[in-house]
């Protein structure tokens, strides 16, 4: 009878952690294995707009224009990113192009198909960096802010790229 007993319910564990494994393993295996420290803890990005609304924060730059009205919580953070590389696309004008971890990939693949339309900001040390439109999810793990200049993109890759140690 225990032997029994013990062969049904490791079965029924083994389903069980096959089931729960796929459906939402990556936030099961980020809940169980959290990150390691990141350098990047004052870099962020929340989904943002215009126009006030009740639970929005407001998030401006430097002397208070141009500012944002943010959600509370970031969708992504420094320790997300994967790296960040200075570009220049065909036209010479200079960007930013990041390439974000798994987790920082799933996270914007399941909010950005919602936030069409709403920006995604950069701040960092709660002041407003950045910011881009969204105009379409962003479901490959990579995206693209603008800079205005070469100097701007390089500096702005080196604050959003891991720090090797």
């Amino acid at each position: 009878m225990g032997s029994s007993f013990g062969t049904t319910v490791g079965r029924a564990l083994t389903l069980f952690v096959f089931a729960v494994g796929l459906t939402g393993c990556g936030a099961i295996y980020d809940a169980i294995v959290p990150p390691p420290p990141d350098d990047r803890q004052n870099v962020a990005f929340y989904f943002a707009q215009d126009e006030y609304e009740q639970g929005l924060v407001m998030r401006a730059a430097r002397g208070g224009e141009p500012k944002v009205y943010a959600q509370q919580t970031p969708i992504i953070e420094g320790a997300d990113i994967k790296m960040a590389v200075p570009m220049k696309d065909a036209a010479g004008y200079f960007f930013v192009g990041i390439q974000l971890n798994d987790s920082g990939s799933r996270k914007l693949a399941q909010a950005t198909p919602q936030m069409v339309g709403k920006q995604l900001v950069l701040v960092v040390d709660d002041r407003l960096l950045g910011a881009a439109l969204i105009d379409g999810p962003i479901d490959k793990g990579m995206f693209a802010m603008a800079t205005s200049d070469r100097h701007a993109a390089f500096i702005l890759s080196d604050l959003l790229s891991p720090k090797s140690k």
